[in-house]
């Protein structure tokens, strides 16, 4: 999960208390040390790293780098989340064990412009284990890599490398993953053709039984997704 530590007592909390616990491993990365809670699993990994949106994406490829090289995490799956997406980790797992980490996976909520095989919007996506070491080892210090908007720049990074978004859409056409509130598909809003890659159902019928993710979550909506799950 990756904050800032002016998240650090309201969403990043959250998250610590929240879905992130019910993960095999969790990890949060951060500019600072987390000064009230220490029990909190947390690297500064982002240290001397201006918070800015613009640094976004290199948060993410040294995350990814990291992760791979230097904590040599052995895992058959990396879910990447900011700190205001909330996980249905049983759902998670339900889903990918339908697929094969030994093959380069690179799953969220895919979106359509800038790339002709779109990406994964920000906030929460998944890569297998391939995928992961085909990153640390052909992408992170190599020009494939373009500097860019975060979500677009790690799409690209794996484009680059033959691996496209997964379609993750459920046998009813719902998105698993999501990239907004549930409220934006409640109200049927976020539903511009431009932008989406799977036609977006919208009302009821368009939150999935098996969904996995939501994103622009607040502290307090994480810790109440929680208590009602």
């Amino acid at each position: 999960v990756t904050t800032s530590s002016k998240y650090h007592d309201t969403r990043a909390q959250a998250v610590n208390e929240t879905w992130l616990k019910r993960c095999d491993h969790g990890v949060i990365f951060t500019d600072a040390p987390f000064a009230k809670d220490t029990n909190i699993p947390y690297r500064t990994l982002f240290a001397g790293i201006p918070d800015t949106y613009e640094n976004l994406f290199h948060k993410s490829r040294f995350a990814f780098y990291y992760i791979s090289e230097i904590m040599r995490a052995d895992f058959d799956w990396i879910v990447q989340a900011n700190d205001d997406t909330y996980m249905i980790v049983e759902n998670l797992r339900a889903y990918l064990r339908t697929l094969d980490p030994n093959q380069p996976y690179y799953l969220g909520y895919r979106m359509k412009p800038y790339l002709q095989n779109g990406y994964n919007q920000g906030g929460g996506y998944v890569l297998s284990r391939r995928a992961l070491e085909l990153f640390a080892e052909h992408a992170y210090n190599n020009t494939i890599c373009s500097f860019e908007v975060e979500d677009v720049a790690i799409a690209r990074c794996f484009a680059n490398l033959g691996i496209f978004p997964h379609n993750t859409i459920n046998e009813h056409g719902q998105q698993r993953f999501n990239g907004d509130h549930p409220q934006f598909t409640l109200d049927s809003r976020d539903t511009n053709p431009y932008w989406l890659v799977d036609p977006l159902i919208t009302g009821y019928d368009g939150i999935a039984r098996d969904v996995i993710s939501f994103h622009h979550i607040s502290a307090t909506e994480l810790r109440l997704f929680e208590t009602l799950l």
